[in-house]
């Protein structure tokens, strides 16, 4: 349909094609949509490469296969959160929300592997696991904000 020929009577037609004549336009929805997807599959794809090169590095440091994932089982656990915000606020899961979960995934392992070497440190140290485990989750001095 060229340009000049639509009326409010026949809407144009909105799938993908070439335009026949200089002045025909196409009005295509999927543009946004198609970004995102993008988006998504080539975030995705670095994300998954940017795990598996944690596990390696610290395998490397703490020279265990098991300590790794002990240290990268709450990143999928952020991801449940986050749907699940979402979902309570009826926010779509956005490019934005996507680099956050990132960024959130990175801070997680972080403080992951300092719980982790503070562990290891206190049973270095001849304190038993559970006490160990004890200090690590509220350090002496820590005191609540009340």
């Amino acid at each position: 349909m060229a340009c000049w020929q639509w009326n409010r009577n026949s809407p144009p037609w909105t799938g993908r094609r070439r335009a026949a004549h200089r002045c025909s336009a196409t009005l295509l929805w999927d543009g946004e949509w198609e970004i995102t997807y993008i988006t998504f599959r080539d975030m995705g794809a670095a994300f998954a490469v940017a795990i598996m090169g944690i596990y390696l590095l610290v395998v490397g440091q703490f020279g265990s296969f098991k300590v790794p994932i002990v240290i990268l089982v709450p990143v999928p656990l952020t991801l449940i959160g986050i749907v699940l915000g979402h979902w309570a606020f009826g926010m779509p899961f956005t490019a934005t929300s996507m680099i956050g979960f990132i960024a959130l995934a990175g801070i997680i392992v972080r403080n992951s592997i300092l719980l982790v070497d503070f562990i290891n440190h206190r049973r270095v140290q001849g304190g038993p696991l559970r006490e160990a485990l004890l200090e690590a989750g509220a350090p002496p001095g820590s005191n609540p904000f009340c």
